[in-house]
């Protein structure tokens, strides 16, 4: 039986830091950050989260684990930064060990590894936290800007390819 989380209210919720909406945020909320250096959360896996992966048998999508941590890397090195977002540029290399299912609760655990200018990589690891086991082993990365200069990059890319814009 994993034990109730709650986020640090001390903390910024993550909806007020990072820029994902709802439906594609994957932190349920924070327990403990460190400006720029690490950062410790968790999500509450629900039958949403796993919805179609696989019809029957719902699974929690291991790129969506290590899209978990890459919003957590994001989130502590966007601490301090107001008006700013952050952009996961890549999971440089990931590992997943083991399931998750609706219901579980994951931990998450991102230290910084890196960061030059703008640019952050971190290492993450998700566990279930009824048992401790890790999930998922992560390398990620991102780009933290100014949102009108993460906007000029999304409407760029979107005018190469001939998408029409947004907004």
């Amino acid at each position: 039986m994993s034990a109730i989380l709650v986020h640090n209210s001390e903390l910024p919720l993550p909806a007020d830091v990072i820029p994902h909406g709802p439906k594609f945020r994957y932190i349920s909320g924070v327990l403990s950050a460190t400006e720029g250096v690490s950062a410790f959360g968790y999500l509450n896996i629900t039958d949403e989260h796993c919805a179609d992966h696989f019809d029957g048998n719902p699974v929690f999508p291991g790129v969506l684990q290590a899209e978990a941590l890459g919003q957590l890397g994001a989130y502590f090195a966007m601490l301090g930064n107001p008006g700013e977002q952050g952009v996961m540029l890549t999971s440089v290399q990931a590992e997943y060990l083991s399931p998750a299912f609706p219901g579980d609760v994951l931990t998450l655990d991102v230290i910084l590894a890196e960061r030059r200018g703008n640019i952050f990589a971190g290492l993450g690891v998700a566990r279930i936290e009824a048992t401790s086991e890790a999930t998922c082993v992560a390398m990620v990365s991102g780009l933290i800007a100014k949102s009108r200069v993460i906007d000029r990059i999304i409407t760029g890319e979107r005018q190469k390819r001939s998408l029409p814009t947004t907004g």
